[in-house]
């Protein structure tokens, strides 16, 4: 198992299931309107223990929730009866290509390996049929990253922005890409998030 892995285990139910600051996050609403406006369908990839899922729920979004973490996935399963969640890498996304109509993550990239970044994205855009969307809690920046690698894992790692739109604009089927700012007051340090809004052609029958 992957140092980061083991951090995320010995993170107790209370620290996640309790922190109201991060659970109304404004960009949650926000993912949740996004993927209406995009279809009947999202997968949300490094779920965790489905912060998320009720805001989609109350869009009336068909959710599934992807995770390495088995255990977050046994709080959400018991705060959420019925709810649907995958234990699997986001490296390898057991579904088929267009799936769902969007994809998300949220705070995922920083904890990544910069070599998986690439792999990663391009696996949401695989298995989404119109939108990916990619929440950051660490703005990229217009000079070079900066990857935070301490005891054998990647944490806080502040990427490039221009290099992650070279990249996400070179998708195949690319059609645009909206960066949103969003800011939380409550979350002390990271006021001003950036959510990714990527959509892709539309598909000729």
């Amino acid at each position: 198992m992957r140092a980061w892995e083991k951090f995320w285990e010995k993170h107790s139910l209370p620290d996640f299931l309790r922190n109201i600051a991060q659970q109304s996050h404004p960009i949650r609403t926000m993912m949740a309107k996004e993927a209406r406006e995009a279809g009947g369908s999202v997968l949300d990839v490094a779920c965790g223990n489905c912060m998320s899922y009720p805001y989609f729920k109350m869009e009336g979004i068909e959710y599934v929730g992807l995770d390495l973490t088995r255990k977050f996935l046994g709080f959400a399963e018991e705060m959420y009866p019925g709810i649907k969640v995958h234990e699997g890498s986001a490296l390898n996304l057991p579904f088929a290509s267009g799936s769902f109509n969007t994809v998300c993550c949220k705070d995922l990239l920083e904890h990544l390996s910069p070599h998986d970044v690439g792999p990663v994205i391009q696996e949401m855009w695989r298995v989404a049929d119109r939108k990916v969307m990619i929440a950051f809690f660490l703005t990229p920046i217009d000079e070079p990253a900066n990857i935070d690698f301490v005891n054998g894992a990647f944490f806080n790692n502040r990427y490039d922005k221009r290099e992650i739109l070279e990249f996400i604009r070179g998708l195949d089927g690319f059609n645009d890409v909206n960066i949103h700012m969003v800011s939380n007051k409550a979350v002390k340090g990271y006021t001003e998030s950036p959510l990714y809004v990527v959509t892709k052609k539309k598909r000729e029958d």
